[in-house]
């Protein structure tokens, strides 16, 4: 019996995909593909492993698991990004906990964007340079010698109009782009739209903002014909009103209970998005009548448009509280000052006193930074403060 003189054998990690990457994975180890006529096998342990394959993003929970499989695994390596939200957390670029794509973990050799990654579309643009700030990984050795170019995924998002999408698509088709992927995002606006092609290993992500119900959108299916899956689902899951798709399903790609699912907005996003509309109408009517309060100081204080700053002059809270006294029993006037003072004093020793519980339960270095950092606010406050005394 004779063997391959180099069987690769690959170990894949799911991040946090919703394996339509991981699928394609499996297709490739299936008949239809069948890898494993070379010798390629999936295997479970990094140390046997030649190349690390990884789907979905990079988040807080996951990057210790996805460099501590980078770091087992022995030399000659090779760290394949499988699909887009591996290449650059996708979709989910922006969430919370996601701090991106695989790159920003360990370095990356291949990236396969898609959503999802086909079988046959795995594109070879180079090793990434970046690292996981505050993680220190060392750079493997040899990716020259693996023939592998070193190029940097770069992702860019570029504003596009309806009007102008089938002038973008035969742009892309004519310099070579491959396109990646179309996804919807469904926003108060209406539904965003989100292109993305690449070439060169630089990702562009083209954006229409708030497609309204009834609005017709052109095919792209002229230019990529991969993307009649996109366009179809776009319009059963999102009732976009694409016009002239290549392979046209007619509103049946999905098996649906309910029309246009992804457009329903539940009962707590609903609250969600009235929460931050409430908070940002506040907002906006605080700094209006901040704004108005400092006109109205400022004509009936002429003194104050004279500093050179254009910093408006307003009465100290003793200032405030003395004229709010004038012409009240001098006897009086003594104890409410007093009473004033002592209670902040209590409300300054109280907000102290759970500063330094804070501080307690903290690990000493940690403790001792951040009594640093407020003993350099409070130098800071009490420079300030002499400096206005100096001035008055």
């Amino acid at each position: 019996m004779t063997y391959a003189t180099k069987s690769p054998w690959v170990i894949h990690y799911d991040g946090s995909s919703c394996n339509g990457c991981d699928i394609e994975v499996l297709a490739a180890l299936c008949p239809g593909f069948d890898v494993e006529r070379f010798g390629i096998i999936n295997t479970g342990n990094p140390k046997h492993a030649d190349i690390f394959l990884v789907t979905g993003s990079v988040n807080e929970q996951n990057i210790g698991v996805v460099q501590e499989i980078y770091n087992q695994m022995v030399e000659p390596k090779v760290v394949i990004a499988c699909g887009i939200c591996a290449c650059s957390a996708g979709i989910f670029h922006d969430c919370y906990n996601v701090i991106g794509g695989v790159d920003q973990a360990i370095p990356v050799d291949v990236y396969a964007p898609g959503c999802a990654a086909a079988s046959r579309s795995h594109h070879r643009c180079g090793r990434a340079g970046t690292r996981y700030p505050g993680r220190k990984i060392e750079s493997p050795a040899g990716a020259k010698e693996r023939g592998v170019r070193n190029v940097t995924l770069q992702s860019e998002f570029i504003p596009l109009t309806i009007e102008g999408l089938p002038a973008l698509a035969a742009e892309k088709k004519a310099e070579g782009a491959r396109f990646v992927q179309m996804l919807c995002v469904n926003t108060e606006e209406g539904i965003d739209l989100v292109y993305s092609f690449m070439k060169d290993g630089v990702l562009t992500n083209h954006e229409i903002k708030g497609v309204k119900k009834g609005t017709t959108v052109p095919s792209v299916t002229d230019q990529f014909l991969a993307a009649f899956v996109f366009e179809n689902e776009a319009h059963d899951l999102f009732g976009v009103d694409i016009e002239g798709i290549a392979i046209d399903f007619g509103g049946n790609f999905y098996a649906l209970a309910q029309k246009e699912p992804m457009t329903i907005i539940s009962p707590e996003q609903k609250a969600a998005r009235e929460k931050a509309r409430k908070v940002a109408e506040a907002k906006a009517a605080k700094e209006r009548a901040a704004k108005a309060a400092e006109a109205s100081y400022v004509a009936s204080h002429p003194e104050a448009k004279s500093k050179p700053t254009g910093d408006v002059i307003k009465p100290s809270g003793s200032d405030d509280l003395d004229a709010r006294l004038a012409g009240v029993d001098p006897e009086k006037v003594a104890r409410v000052k007093a009473a004033i003072a002592a209670k902040a004093k209590k409300e300054a020793a109280a907000k102290q006193a759970a500063v330094d519980e804070k501080i307690a339960n903290l690990d000493p270095e940690k403790a001792a930074k951040v009594k640093a950092a407020l003993e350099a606010k409070a130098a800071r406050e009490a420079a300030k403060t002499e400096t206005e005394k100096e001035g008055e």
